[in-house]
This record gives structure tokens, C-alpha cells and sequence, in this order.
């Protein structure tokens, strides 16, 4: 059956036929606004950490951003300041950004109720070296 366009008097065939070329031929990039507006989550992952000059929480960023670029998902990086209402604000965002996942290197305990709310909408989270009571998180395969 032929596409049909509507037109001022009622339905007419389309000029326009599918294309049947593979995307990658035309240039088709996911959008990923689109995703988002239709309820899925993202292709990003947080990661909040409260120093970007801390030797150690660079190389674990480095480390973090390498692996979920294998796996198609970019990582969006921010850093906390070692500021609680800094924190608390960057971790508001991401929550508004419908993330697919989190990691955080926690400054206080003042973070723990935005992380279990993250958790009870159904996001992963994971915290890099610190534990905190409340935060029950899962294992990863790497």
C-alpha cells in the first residue's frame, strides 16, 4: 500500500516513499531529547564526586567514563565542592534529567534521603568509597 499525505481535499498518495536504506547511510542520530520526552530514561549516568584535584576521584572518573562509553552511555561528571548544598542541588538536577544511573562520592550524610529517593523511582545507585546506613546499593559486574 502507498503512503498517503492528507491534503485540503481528503487523502492523496504521498509523493514520498520510506527510505529503505540503513540509517547509518542517511546520517540518523538518535535524539536524545526525544527519548526523554517519551518516558525512557536517558543514555547518561551521574557521577558527582566532591573534588575533581583528588588524584584517587579523577582516576576512578577516568575509569567510570571509559566503561559506560563502551556501553553506549555518556557521563556527566560534576563535582560537589564538598559543599551539602551544593551537593543537594546537583543531586536535584540529575533527579530532573531522568538519568539512567548514578554514582556519588557522598561529602555527608546530608545526601543519603536524595539517593534513596533516586532509588525508590527506579535508578541504579552507587556510591564510590564511602557507605553511609540507609544507602543499600548493589553490586556491579565492572
Amino acid at each position: 500500500m502507498p503512503p498517503f499525505a492528507i491534503t485540503g481535499s481528503g487523502l492523496s498518495e504521498s509523493p514520498f516513499r520510506p527510505s529503505k536504506q540503513p540509517y547509518v547511510t542517511v546520517g540518523y542520530e538518535p535524539n536524545e531529547a526525544a527519548r526523554m520526552l517519551k518516558g525512557q530514561s536517558s543514555r547518561t549516568i551521574g557521577l558527582i564526586i566532591p573534588d575533581f584535584a583528588d588524584t584517587f576521584l579523577s582516576i576512578c572518573a577516568n575509569v567510570v567514563q571509559q566503561k559506560a562509553a563502551k556501553r553506549g552511555y555518556l557521563t556527566l561528571l560534576l563535582c560537589s565542592d564538598r559543599d551539602r548544598d551544593n551537593e543537594l542541588g546537583v543531586l536535584s538536577m540529575m533527579m530532573s534529567r531522568n538519568i539512567a544511573g548514578m554514582l556519588v562520592v557522598p561529602s555527608s550524610e546530608n545526601s543519603v534521603a536524595k539517593l534513596c529517593e533516586l532509588r525508590e523511582r527506579g535508578v541504579p545507585v552507587g556510591l564510590l568509597d564511602r557507605t553511609f546506613l540507609g544507602v543499600n546499593v548493589g553490586s556491579g559486574d565492572g
